[in-house]
């Protein structure tokens, strides 16, 4: 489960949350310690429905909002209260396996406390589903769990590090379960490395990169898709769940070639990877142990991304900038720009993904790539949806104002004055022909007999 930020819980007097799940849920129990309850909805078309509702009332709605213990799905904020909204999706989960939040700790951290006992006024409903009252408190998603002993690893983790990094214990029956954010998990060792708190100087290149990518792609004239931070999987023979790493931001840019829509995790083997995955280094270094995962699996182009602004925990020698990684006879291999972007130099990227607004440069970068692989498909921005109607109409708005003036030209060239009106109007040629603009030009005595002769019967 995610959280708010630090600041909030110091602050606002209580504290709402519902879990909203789909399928059956188990009811919650309203004492004061209780879990969160829970909604009984169909989850994907509520996210959109939901934001859409909260933010036409003028509320301040906080999408994927980042804390100390990781993100909440949305957070609604009002008359100094907090109401904290969790999406779950338990389709592909087995009966029963997603539960009500537990009960919370008897004694958290001050620092992350949120006062209990409140009188909390929740609505009867939301949808198609019930929502109990519950005085929440912070729950964390899984115990902390000490660093394993190096000599009771196998010999496949043993190498690995995972700086910045707090290591949980999970299960394989709880990993299925589990909401926060994970750079890795072993199945072997029930034991998962987690990167907290996510900050929004970690969360801003992740939604930088999905911005620019989708101009590329508005140029190149067909779609690019992100998938932000999602599962990456290598399953036992049995088909169980052996490994688990999340990306940043995963691009595809042939989305049409693969269909995510039900998978629970980009399962190595029987998916094909990312063309490219993203690796925000701001408190972590992904160099000691997810790097060599990403080409042990045949991921083909990885961009490791050290921001400008500097955590204090990062040290010193780790410099801003952008590496590209890319996979060559079975082996990563630094490349001063992208082969699946081709021409979008490691230096390039860096400066959009730490920009504040996208600057001349940088748009004509995207513009220069987007042409490259449009070019390489035949495909252009009239090819896209929104930014081919645009230039549509503009090209026909040209080709008005264009006829406009070549008839007050031949009008006035013949002694026939043009009144004001037509002299400022265009839209009487839009479904005229440059031939029938000249004969008509030509052929009348007058500019009302020029109008009536374009018009036609």
């Amino acid at each position: 489960m995610g959280a708010c930020d630090d600041a909030l819980r110091e602050t606002v007097p209580s504290v709402r949350h519902w879990r909203i799940q789909s399928g059956q849920c188990e009811s919650a129990t309203a004492e004061p310690e209780a879990a969160f309850s829970a909604i009984n909805v169909r989850t994907c078309p509520w996210l959109s429905v939901f934001y859409s509702h909260f933010a036409a009332t003028g509320l301040d709605i906080r999408v994927e909002d980042a804390g100390s213990t990781g993100r909440v799905d949305r957070t609604v904020r009002s008359d100094g209260h907090a109401y904290l909204f969790e999406f779950k999706v338990v389709e592909a989960a087995p009966q029963g396996a997603h539960q009500p939040l537990g009960p919370v700790p008897q004694n958290p951290p001050p620092s992350r406390s949120i006062p209990r006992r409140k009188p909390l006024h929740c609505p009867d409903a939301i949808g198609n589903g019930e929502v109990r009252m519950a005085t929440p408190d912070i729950r964390y998603d899984a115990p902390r769990a000490s660093s394993p002993d190096p000599s009771d690893l196998p010999p496949d983790v043993a190498g690995l590090a995972f700086p910045g990094c707090t290591a949980r214990r999970i299960t394989r029956q709880e990993i299925g379960c589990y909401e926060g954010r994970l750079e890795f998990w072993d199945g072997r060792i029930a034991t998962a490395w987690v990167a907290e708190p996510t900050t929004p100087d970690h969360e801003a290149p992740c939604a930088a990169l999905a911005q620019l990518v989708e101009r590329i792609a508005a140029v190149r004239g067909a779609p690019i898709a992100c998938y932000g931070t999602m599962a990456l999987m290598v399953r036992d023979d049995d088909g169980r769940p052996r490994r688990i790493m999340q990306a940043d931001q995963s691009l595809y840019v042939h989305p049409g070639e693969i269909d995510l829509r039900r998978a629970p995790a980009v399962v190595v083997g029987e998916h094909p990877p990312p063309d490219v995955v993203l690796e925000v280094d701001h408190t972590t270094d992904v160099r000691r142990g997810k790097l060599s995962l990403y080409e042990s699996w045949g991921f083909p182009e990885l961009w490791v991304e050290v921001p400008d602004h500097r955590a204090p925990s990062r040290p010193v020698s780790r410099r801003p900038g952008l590496t590209i990684h890319v996979l060559r006879d079975g082996r990563f291999r630094e490349s001063p720009d992208s082969h699946a972007f081709p021409g979008w130099t490691a230096e390039e990227i860096h400066a959009a993904l730490n920009e504040r607004r996208p600057s001349p440069r940088t748009h004509a970068a995207l513009e220069r790539v987007g042409s490259v692989l449009g070019a390489r498909e035949g495909t252009g921005p009239d090819d896209d949806p929104l930014l081919g109607s645009q230039r549509r109409a503009a090209r026909r708005a040209t080709r008005r104002e264009t006829l406009a003036r070549m008839a007050r030209a031949l009008l006035r060239q013949r002694g026939i004055d043009v009144s004001p009106a037509l002299a400022a109007s265009t839209a009487l040629f839009a479904a005229c022909s440059e031939d029938a603009v000249v004969a008509a030009a030509l052929a009348c005595t007058t500019e009302r007999d020029f109008v009536e002769r374009l018009r036609g019967p």
